[in-house]
């Protein structure tokens, strides 16, 4: 980029930035009485705003209030020209909004009984030496287990720090996303910033590693990189997005189109660095890990069952003329799902803003020639809506989809919602009489709708709620393995320790008792397990709890098979017999059985290969890996005359 490309692009985000908080002759009334209506309307119990915490809402709104009131005729000639106002406000609210994330984000460094046991132990067993698909299964691309196992090489495994890796990549995510808005306005870019990082799921999701907040950061470096007019980084980041995770690609094809719209030329480059770094990646591990590399990474998913009333596989088509009309109709039943109806009760305001930021787009997008401008807000909303479309057609292409699936969609759209959001503030900026305010209020009733509509689904999805609705429920806070200290002024400032069945609650709250839940008794099942066990002794069991038990124990499992939900079974991929006969030749001595595992008490017993192999040896009870009951959790020892042996 030239010289004077540069400078054009500084003065249009100048410009741009400029226009969010200011214009010709505001009226202070008006601007003053917006101020104090959006004051009122964040008390309220159930207002547009009940969501965010209160000590980070009221500081914003007074930052919000100090930058809109400085340019009124009221002050706009009384404050020091020097003071740079607009530094100030940015700098302040960043520190806020950070802030906030960082002590919310010290919830869950603990312990948990969740899938990412499987990949702590995977990329434990990579840094160490092992490589996936040749030396143990893993049904995702490699990226997902290279980035902390390369942290692991350096610093080692602890239950800390692998749970900071996840809460790292989302923050960078969320700077690039900063970054990415912040070209065409700093308003635009702290909202969109604000937005992403309190959104419910990705709170959720981000102490978690199931891959993707790493797929997600490498998707923001991505439109970044596309955005700023630089392709080929944007394609190499691209290939590690889907190098992470396949379900990125929708998000992927978004940073693509965006480099086209710059030019052929840029798509082109985009395209040499995914699909160069990507076909490089496929080479290399396909060369590495063999049959097994293609089997976990694709056919594993292919060969899932069906999850989700009304929806088909496309995969079981032979008809290519078929998969439009199976792919609509999976978008109608995941629409009309589960999965999608509590994304909508946590999200509904980010989904409602979103199509706001939609219409906004396309009444100024002013697209000429398809060219894309990375300062101009409409274009930044269209782009975002194209990411939604697309992610909701992949979701409608997969056999089953979770939760936590979400989280790249809901960060891609996040520039739309941000865009609508901004659109309201340059309204209440910029109003010289009332008829000026009629935007801003639309948008505000817009985004206010998800409130009865998060009332209508909690009681469809959850219809025990109701029944209970006013029953006081409890929640115990618990610390986590790190950072302590900082973690009582969370405690402080947002846990709440009860809520009444029945009721719209703070979805951060929601994240916060979620996240209180703790595999407590993992160092003691592990200090079990070491005393009873040799050091060259493997052990097997719940996917979700025995790769933990056997990183805290200093036991491998069993033929390395981490990833032992009951999908990998079902799926025809692997037979019971044909795993029994895998760990019996790696010298296991236990297996770790908890419900909701394929190892449950019930297969333990009904199953002939599993009982005549194991017996009942002893039993712990975890008060704090389920609310408001003990959960169970037994350690089964090889029986005496089972033939195994290390082979």
């Amino acid at each position: 980029m030239g010289k004077a490309s540069r400078k054009k692009g500084r003065i249009a985000t100048t410009a741009a930035t400029t226009a969010d908080v200011s214009a010709a002759q505001p009226s202070t009334a008006l601007v003053g009485g917006a101020c104090l209506a959006i004051a009122i309307l964040a008390a309220v119990p159930y207002g547009p705003f009940h969501a965010l915490p209160a000590v980070m809402l009221w500081p914003l709104l007074a930052i919000l209030f100090l930058v809109l009131m400085a340019r009124t005729p009221l002050l706009a000639g009384r404050l020091p020209t020097r003071v740079p106002i607009a530094r100030i406000a940015e700098a302040a609210a960043l520190t806020v909004i950070l802030l906030t994330w960082a002590l919310l984000k010290l919830v869950g460094l603990h312990a948990s009984g969740t899938d990412d046991n499987i990949y702590f132990y995977m990329a434990a067993r990579m840094a160490d030496g092992a490589v996936p698909y040749r030396d143990f299964f893993f049904s995702h691309p490699p990226v997902h287990l290279l980035v902390p196992a390369a942290i692991f090489k350096v610093f080692g495994f602890s239950v800390g720090l692998a749970k900071l890796i996840p809460v790292m990549a989302q923050t960078i995510a969320a700077l690039f996303l900063y970054l990415t808005l912040r070209r065409s306005s700093t308003t635009l870019a702290l909202i969109g910033l604000l937005t992403h990082l309190l959104a419910y799921q990705i709170l959720m999701g981000s102490t978690d590693m199931n891959g993707e907040n790493i797929m997600t950061m490498f998707l923001w470096v991505s439109v970044w990189a596309a955005t700023g007019n630089r392709p080929i980084l944007a394609g190499v980041m691209a290939a590690l997005a889907t190098g992470t995770g396949i379900y990125a690609l929708a998000g992927v094809l978004t940073a693509g189109v965006i480099a086209f719209c710059h030019g052929i030329r840029r798509g082109l480059l985009f395209l040499a660095g995914w699909v160069g770094l990507t076909i490089i990646g496929l080479i290399l591990f396909r060369l590495i890990g063999g049959p097994d590399f293609t089997a976990g990474v694709f056919t594993y998913h292919t060969q899932k069952q069906v999850r989700g009333t009304g929806h088909m596989s496309i995969f079981e088509n032979d008809n290519l003329l078929l998969m439009p009309r199976i792919m609509f109709a999976n978008l109608g039943a995941f629409l009309k799902g589960g999965v999608f109806q509590k994304t909508i009760y946590y999200h509904g305001a980010i989904f409602f803003l979103a199509a706001s930021g939609f219409v906004v787009g396309l009444v100024n997008g002013r697209l000429r020639g398809f060219k894309f401008d990375a300062t101009n807000q409409a274009h930044l909303a269209l782009a975002s809506s194209l990411s939604l479309l697309l992610f909701l057609f992949q979701w409608a292409s997969v056999n089953e989809v979770y939760d936590f699936y979400l989280v790249p969609m809901i960060s891609l759209m996040v520039p739309a919602a941000a865009c609508a959001a901004n659109r309201a503030l340059q309204g209440i900026a910029t109003a010289s009489r009332p008829g000026h305010l009629a935007i801003p209020a639309v948008i505000l009733a817009v985004a206010w709708l998800a409130v009865p509509i998060s009332v209508s689904i909690n009681a469809r999805l959850w219809p025990e709620e109701q029944a209970a609705r006013g029953q006081k429920v409890s929640y115990e806070w618990r610390d986590p393995s790190i950072l302590k200290g900082p973690a009582r002024l969370t405690k402080a400032l947002f846990f709440k320790d009860s809520r009444e069945r029945g009721t719209v609650t703070p979805f951060y709250r929601h994240y916060m008792w979620n996240k209180m839940l703790t595999f407590s008794s993992v160092d003691e099942i592990a200090a079990y397990v070491r005393d009873n066990t040799q050091p060259d002794d493997t052990i097997t069991g719940a996917s979700t709890l025995a790769p933990l038990v056997a990183l805290k124990a200093g036991r491998r499992m069993a033929g390395d098979e981490a990833d032992t939900n009951a999908k990998r079974f079902n799926s025809g991929m692997l037979s019971e017999q044909d795993f029994v006969d895998r760990i019996c030749g790696d010298g296991v001595k236990m297996l770790i059985s908890a419900e909701s595992s394929y190892f449950g008490q019930k297969r333990m017993s009904s199953s002939r290969t599993l009982s005549t192999m194991f017996e009942p040896d002893r039993q712990f009870k975890d008060g704090q890996l389920k609310h408001f009951k003990q959960f169970p959790i037994s350690v089964y020892r090889l029986r005496q005359g089972a033939g195994c042996g290390r082979k």
